[in-house]
């Protein structure tokens, strides 16, 4: 698909929908919603930015280790703790202490 953007911030959305490898997104805000995984994005080889604050807590956010591209990952607000596979890979990652 061509979609590059996709904002559904505030929707009370519970899961993310089954992506597409061959998807052209790019940005992803789900902030203020109800998700406990984002297990569904790995599959997105273009993502490079990921906006999921203050969603349900999270029980981890690993598999994002599969987008090449990603650059950016914000989970303020979700119970993340750790995101060391993550950030040994050069890939910023936002969250609250605990």
């Amino acid at each position: 698909t061509q979609l590059e953007y996709l904002d559904f911030s505030y929707n009370n959305v519970e899961k993310l929908p089954t992506f597409q490898a061959d998807c052209s997104l790019s940005i992803i805000n789900g902030g203020h919603n109800d998700l406990t995984s984002l297990d569904e994005l790995a599959v997105l080889q273009r993502l490079e930015y990921v906006y999921m604050d203050y969603n349900k807590p999270l029980k981890k956010i690993d598999a994002l280790v599969a987008c090449s591209k990603l650059r950016q990952v914000n989970v303020y607000g979700t119970g993340v703790h750790s995101a060391k596979k993550l950030t040994d890979k050069g890939i910023v990652v936002n969250y609250t202490l605990n």
